[in-house]
């Protein structure tokens, strides 16, 4: 069991179906959006796994989490179980890593304490499967049987009941009587501990014992005030003050330790790493189910994708949004306008145009977010998906990034579009917006109408959010070069008022008017010629 995972189903590779282009996780605000839970017991370490080692296109990997997934979402005491269940986990893995004293008895001490935390973790589990009887993935349905099977054994109860003994012997030690032996000048010569005691001594004042003022003496009240242990003393001292200790435990212990001892080293042979190692995937899944829940408390809708098979090449979202920009709306208790989209038949490759902020940007990275959700094996932002794995997801957006000198803007976005090009597969996933705007519109068609033509030949699914309306009239000479089963076709964000401009942020599928309705941005930042001189001539005559 000790390959146990909640993120991999038995016998999976973890290598296999790996991504390797990841220029959409930052592009996509992903990085933002889903992110693992820091380590909460090592808060000096960066303990947190990179969110690229979770991306598969390995189809039984994804539907595994996204079952595991779905019962997280659907009962939240499991959440909240994981939730307390992550620091025990954490506590009990730093335990084992830390250096334990020489002492034979205080070790197996440590070992008790080890197996005190995993008993409390067994405990954790056990109760929160118990209050979740139904749990539907494979996942969970493993991790409960473990738990069932573990602690309904007779072996785990004797061990609970003699580590709860001994656990309640060191938690009783409060102090130790210190007997030292004096030569005839009053210097220490011999020490040794008398008695462990289950109280602390305190401060006192010899004149108080000598007048006999403390009537409330137990034997436990120092005659003179008591000094803080070793503040100022050197480290050798401390050791061998510290190795009189152990020395000491080791007489009081050793008869009750002898008696456990091979209990205790049978379970640490069982390995509670089987539980230690599940610490990443906790990690990952709460911070991601963590992220869909604030999804689902903001009203926005998400859901389970069906999973299709690669080959396929599906993806077909109904009422689609991006939930980053969803979340904004949310705060400024507004509501954003969902989508429909589909690659199919009749539509690979999709020239998406229309005005600006008419929500193409938006859509774009809906789309990409969609995608890369579901290769975490996560729910995406969707009233319902189906969707095929891609073996890459590239993006082609407007960066100053990476621009070698004197190559300029054209320069930059045409290297990274080689790139893409060069690497691209029929099973990948390519978006871009507003590629080449760094041109004239008579290049940048001319530039573009290469690409989509190129990408058509793959024959890979790709969203180009453009300005270009001059390539969405070539719209049929590219079909003439597209691979077979590749179609490209339009789509267009409409304008619900085109006197005024007024944006519906609808995706539809049409052939576009070819207009960005530029005069209604101008309008609305008052840059317009109108606009302009109204002003100045409110100024005053100086102005005019």
């Amino acid at each position: 069991m000790d390959t146990f995972r909640l993120l991999y189903p038995e016998g999976a590779d973890e290598d296999a179906g790996k991504l390797h282009e990841f220029d959409f996780l930052k592009a996509l605000k992903l990085d933002e959006m889903v992110q693992p839970l820091r380590n909460k017991t090592q808060l000096w370490k960066d303990a947190v796994p990179a969110l690229e080692r979770y991306f598969t296109s390995d189809e039984r990997v994804i539907s595994y989490r996204l079952a595991v997934v779905e019962d997280l979402l659907r009962f939240p005491a499991l959440f909240d179980m994981l939730e307390k269940a992550l620091p025990q986990m954490e506590s009990l893995t730093q335990l084992c890593g830390e250096t334990q004293p020489a002492s034979d008895t205080v070790q197996n001490l440590y070992s008790a304490a080890e197996i005190e935390m995993y008993t409390e973790l067994l405990d954790t589990l056990q109760q929160g499967f118990a209050n979740c009887p139904d749990v539907g993935s494979d996942g969970m349905r493993r991790l409960s049987l473990l738990v069932k099977e573990i602690t309904g054994g007779e072996d785990y109860q004797a061990l609970k009941e003699g580590v709860a003994k001994i656990a309640d012997r060191v938690r009783n030690i409060r102090s130790v009587t210190i007997g030292v032996n004096l030569d005839a000048t009053l210097r220490p010569t011999e020490a040794g501990v008398v008695q462990i005691n289950d109280k602390p001594y305190r401060s006192g004042d010899i004149l108080d014992r000598l007048l006999r003022l403390d009537t409330k003496d137990d034997g436990y009240r120092c005659i003179t005030p008591m000094l803080a242990y070793l503040r100022r003393d050197s480290p050798q001292n401390q050791a061998a003050f510290q190795q009189a200790l152990y020395n000491a435990l080791d007489v009081v212990f050793k008869s009750a330790v002898r008696e456990w001892h091979p209990v205790i080293r049978r379970y640490l042979r069982m390995n509670t790493g089987v539980f230690t190692n599940l610490t990443d995937d906790i990690r990952f899944l709460l911070g991601a189910v963590g992220y869909l829940r604030g999804l689902q408390n903001a009203g926005l809708p998400v859901c389970r994708p069906s999973l299709q098979p690669m080959g396929a090449r599906v993806m077909e979202l109904k009422d689609v949004y991006n939930p980053y920009v969803g979340m904004q709306l949310f705060a400024k208790k507004e509501k954003i306008v969902p989508n429909d989209f589909a690659f199919d038949e009749d539509g690979m490759i999709y020239l998406l145009t229309g005005p600006n902020q008419g929500g193409k940007t938006v859509l774009t990275y809906a789309v990409g977010i969609c995608q890369a959700l579901m290769q975490l094996g996560l729910f995406v932002p969707a009233r319902e998906a189906r969707i095929s794995p891609v073996d890459e997801i590239y993006v082609h957006f407007p960066s100053q990034d990476g621009m070698e000198p004197g190559q300029g803007r054209l320069g930059e976005e045409c290297a990274r579009m080689a790139h893409i090009l060069e690497n691209t597969t029929a099973y990948s996933l390519v978006l871009m917006d507003e590629t080449l705007s760094s041109t004239s519109a008579i290049e940048a068609t001319y530039i573009a109408f290469e690409i989509v033509s190129t990408l058509s030949m793959i024959g890979c699914r790709c969203l180009f959010a453009t300005h270009l309306h001059d390539l969405t009239q070539q719209v049929a000479a590219l079909n003439e070069k597209a691979a077979e089963g590749v179609r490209i076709d339009n789509l267009v964000a409409e304008i619900e008022d085109k006197e005024t401009g007024v944006r519906s942020f609808r995706i539809v599928r049409k052939k576009p008017d070819g207009l960005s309705y530029a005069r209604s941005i101008a309008e609305k930042y008052g840059v317009t010629w109108e606009q302009i001189m109204e002003k100045r001539k409110e100024r005053g005559p100086e102005q005019e």
